[in-house]
């Protein structure tokens, strides 16, 4: 039986720019992560939240079986070289990181706006 997991945490984003990869390779990241509000590789996610200057985001990384009460923002399936996911800052600072054991994994990202949000679900299925 899997295990369920939920990390939430209170972010101050720097530049208002989290990431979802693996945190053993990092991902390459989106060449122009400016281009939309969720841009993507294989292997990262970037996605944007408040900046840190007009407060903190509340963010959450879990594998529950729940739909959070927030608007679907992004869906897609992400490569994992280590099985865990990990949200972090531009300067790899870690968020939250969750062991899913699974090489890849479909990534649900929930938020209450589409531009500047400040709380974020970040759901993770393992793809077996």
């Amino acid at each position: 039986m899997e295990r369920i997991l939920k990390i939430m945490s209170s972010v101050n984003a720097s530049h208002g720019l989290l990431f979802i990869s693996d945190p053993k390779d990092k991902g390459t990241g989106p060449l122009d992560t400016g281009a939309k509000n969720v841009t993507f590789t294989d292997t990262c996610i970037a996605f944007w939240v408040i900046h840190e200057v007009d407060g903190a985001a509340a963010v959450q990384l879990t594998n529950e079986d729940v739909i959070p009460p927030l608007p679907k923002r992004f869906t897609g399936v992400l490569t994992l070289q280590s099985g865990v996911v990990s949200i972090s800052q531009p300067d790899h600072t870690s968020i939250a990181d969750l062991d899913v054991k699974s090489k890849k994994v479909k990534i649900n990202i929930y938020s209450n706006d589409n531009n500047n949000p400040d709380q974020i679900v970040v759901k993770v299925e393992p793809i077996v």
